[in-house]
């Protein structure tokens, strides 16, 4: 029997706080907090972030994200994209499932993307009085993204700008966010380390997207996979893996990163080629193994990248 095979759960079959988290897809969570792992970093010297200041900034961050997630598998289940995707790689791609299972309505998932977006807004009033208006800014773009991603009438992940769009709100946006925060203004060293982040969450979300293709063909989301086919995929695929081991390069040559951080970086970059070997395979193992694969790579190089900046000569 298949991952997508098993017989859907009941409704009602998990306590209503334990069912939110589920929809929320919490495992993804890496994607925006290891960002600011980077963010941190990059203020050592700067000044140390206050507590309370890092805790509201991590808060905001995980709302909009959860948040994000939630509305993105309401706008796939309206639109069908995850109705009918029977190749997914659960849990990985094609969404939660409470929708589909049964466990919770369209509706209630649209109460609750709003209402976990709208929370956000508790910890960014406190992170304006303690670190100006200027942080505003940031977050109300992380909140636009979080919404044109997926819901009509934009819906730029239909339009092969969602892997863009994803690149900015999880790369760009944490970790120069939280150097801003940290009073370190978004210099060369800043925006290498964002593009780098930004390509490896790119790589995750292009393998992910690879089996759920057909689905979100069917249903008029043209993701880059759709409009690319498999093999051009694993082509930008590639391409990412490349473009996140120049940027960690161009760091290291500015004086800004360990070179063990770099070394770090290139195997990243190297297991990157084998994850995209994976992922144009139609053997569902060896493409569930990509898929896994690329997610430990954008937490090794996320981490390795933080480790190099704070400990680099």
């Amino acid at each position: 029997m298949s991952d997508h095979d098993a017989a859907p759960p009941p409704p009602g079959g998990l306590p209503a706080a334990r069912l939110c988290l589920v929809a929320t897809r919490p495992r993804f969570l890496a994607a925006s907090l290891l960002p600011v792992l980077v963010g941190i970093a990059l203020t050592i010297g700067d000044g140390a972030i206050a507590p309370d200041v890092l805790i509201c900034c991590v808060l905001a961050v995980a709302l909009v994200h959860s948040g994000a997630n939630v509305l993105n598998d309401v706008w796939d289940d309206a639109t069908g994209a995850d109705v009918g995707n029977d190749d997914r790689i659960s849990p990985y791609t094609g969404g939660s499932r409470v929708i589909q299972d049964g466990r919770l309505s369209r509706d209630a998932m649209t109460r609750l993307g709003a209402c976990l977006v709208a929370t956000s807004a508790l910890p960014a009033i406190w992170l304006v009085h303690r670190v100006g208006l200027s942080v505003l800014a940031l977050g109300a773009a992380g909140v636009v993204l979080a919404v044109v991603y997926s819901a009509p009438p934009l819906r730029l992940c239909a339009r092969g700008l969602g892997e863009l769009v994803v690149a900015v709100a999880f790369g760009v946006l944490p970790v120069v966010g939280m150097a801003w925060v940290g009073w370190r203004p978004p210099d060369m060293a800043v925006l290498l380390a964002a593009a780098a982040v930004a390509a490896w969450v790119v790589a995750v979300l292009l393998a992910n997207e690879i089996p759920d293709r057909r689905a979100d063909a069917a249903s008029g989301k043209h993701t880059l996979v759709v409009r690319l086919g498999v093999d051009g995929a694993r082509a930008l695929l590639v391409a990412v893996h490349l473009a996140a081991l120049a940027a960690v390069a161009g760091m290291w040559w500015g004086g800004h990163l360990a070179s063990l951080a770099l070394v770090g970086a290139a195997g990243v970059a190297s297991l990157g080629l084998v994850a995209a070997a994976r992922v144009g395979s139609a053997d569902r193992a060896r493409l569930r193994s990509g898929i896994e694969l690329n997610l430990k790579l954008h937490a090794a190089g996320c981490i390795g990248l933080a480790a190099g900046i704070a400990f680099h000569p």
